[in-house]
């Protein structure tokens, strides 16, 4: 590819600073929310649950960047990934909570549809609307387009399966694709 007649390499490579540049303020925020935390529990300083809370929601992004950073980034452009990472930094304690609880939520209904195989049932419903308000405390705007991508997404990429199938205790995956493919309108 470097070698082809209209590669442009300085473009290339002033990206590529660019990516660094942005992991390297992550590693240095993180970092810093790391030092504040082992000068807290030494006694050297009085940390805040707000500033925990802080760290803490860093912490998930900083994980989720290098997790599935690049995917996300390529399904849906890198501003909507900023939106969306501003969105869950903006996040309240009690907002976080609720986030929580409608995945917690949505597993829950999940199993529930697995073994009745009825999408038409409530608890189907359910999973796709409790999916939906889940994204609500990230995304930016709704697009059930944007949901079915996701959704596939989840179903094409080993790690994304891993995890739900994994957190259900069983294959879910096909069946949350499923759900969102019929009602995501």
């Amino acid at each position: 590819i470097i070698s082809h007649g209209d590669y442009d390499v300085s473009g290339a490579l002033i990206e590529h600073k660019r990516q660094l540049i942005h992991r390297r303020n992550q590693l240095d925020r993180l970092i810093t929310t790391v030092e504040k935390t082992i000068a807290h529990n030494k006694g050297e300083i009085s940390m805040t649950n707000a500033g925990k809370f802080e760290g803490f929601k860093k912490e998930k992004l900083t994980q989720n960047e290098k997790n599935f950073g690049k995917e996300i980034r390529e399904n849906y452009g890198e501003e909507t990934i900023k939106k969306s990472n501003k969105n869950f930094m903006n996040l309240s304690e009690e907002d976080y909570m609720k986030m929580q609880k409608a995945e917690t939520q949505i597993f829950d209904l999940l199993k529930e549809v697995v073994r009745s195989k009825d999408l038409e049932s409530e608890s189907a419903q359910g999973v796709y609307n409790k999916h939906k308000y889940w994204l609500s405390f990230t995304w930016e705007t709704y697009s059930p387009q944007a949901h079915i991508a996701l959704a596939q997404m989840y179903a094409q990429d080993e790690r994304f399966r891993k995890y739900y199938n994994d957190r259900a205790g069983e294959e879910v995956v096909s069946t949350l694709l499923d759900i969102i493919v019929k009602y995501a309108k």
